[in-house]
């Protein structure tokens, strides 16, 4: 008898943390309410996308479970398909773990959900996407991807919180390897001490609710990071910041590119929700707010 079963992922946003995670500093990142299904049927009987057969052919390596995989994902792109960059992998392999977990009666682990989804990106990836595509809420992480130490921030520690598509083309990928490749020199090691050490302060903030620090440091964090894009040679704060920057201080908003690719989304975070509603209203029409609650499976 055919047997078809579903899982989920949420969607996220990467507060601070990119790159500097990888070499053991923390990472905040959010849970979204937007999630990824993954539909697992056995027998297999139907085609694929090439990304839908990567995920079967790894899961039949890992679980021994030969299946169809059919992903829907509509909330991860826009209006013109363009992938808005708010973690649609890392959802897909949590949802395809939770559906195989009901396949054959064998919960996964975060652990597992993270190598599942580093193979999945061919040995990338820090693994703090997947907890919080996982989890839900907001995750404090460290020492990804092989022995994660999680901690939840509560939503009241934090400033408000809006997120925004710039429509910019941002390759993670090749900002990652643009980075391994500098990671021998001493620009590169200078500049990731620096970041860690700021992650650290950060990550203190965010447990003690020290909201203004917080939004001061995460300014910090944008100026090393445009230092971070000279040593690699890849500019990790795009251009268009400077524009964004202009609005976001004549409305009391601190403005900052989310994840390793570059800028695809930004966030734009405030004391007062006010603010953040001005700003939306300010900057050009080329840039889009994406609407979002935070998910929390504890709720």
């Amino acid at each position: 008898m055919a047997q078809s079963v579903t899982g989920f992922g949420y969607a996220k946003a990467l507060i601070f943390g990119e790159y500097a995670v990888m070499y053991g500093a923390p990472g905040l990142v959010m849970g979204l309410s937007a999630t990824l299904h993954a539909r697992l049927s056995m027998p297999p009987l139907h085609s694929m996308s090439p990304f839908e057969t990567r995920l079967a052919k790894l899961l039949q390596s890992t679980r021994s479970i030969d299946c169809d995989i059919a992903l829907q994902n509509d909330a991860f792109f826009d209006d013109t398909g363009h992938k808005l960059g708010i973690g649609s992998s890392a959802a897909a392999s949590v949802a395809v773990l939770k559906a195989a977990s009901l396949l054959d009666n064998r919960p996964f682990s975060i652990v597992e959900a993270i190598q599942f989804h580093r193979a999945l990106q061919n040995g990338v990836g820090s693994g703090i996407d997947v907890i919080a595509s996982a989890l839900g809420g907001f995750v404090l992480a460290r020492n990804c991807p092989d022995a994660p130490q999680i901690t939840r921030i509560p939503s009241q520690n934090l400033p408000s919180i809006a997120i925004f598509a710039s429509h910019h083309e941002a390759p993670t990928r090749d900002f990652v390897a643009a980075a391994h490749k500098a990671e021998s020199t001493r620009p590169f090691k200078l500049c990731m001490e620096k970041m860690h050490e700021l992650c650290e302060d950060l990550a203190r903030s965010a447990v003690s609710g020290q909201k203004i620090t917080f939004l001061e440091q995460i300014e910090a964090l944008c100026a090393l990071l445009n230092v971070f894009g000279n040593v690699i040679n890849m500019p990790v704060v795009p251009a268009f910041f400077q524009e964004l920057r202009t609005i976001a201080d004549d409305c009391h908003v601190t403005i900052k590119p989310s994840g390793a690719g570059g800028g695809d989304i930004f966030l734009a975070m405030a004391l007062d929700d006010a603010n953040l509603e001005q700003f939306a209203q300010a900057i050009p029409a080329k840039f889009s707010r994406i609407p979002f609650s935070i998910a929390d499976l504890r709720n």
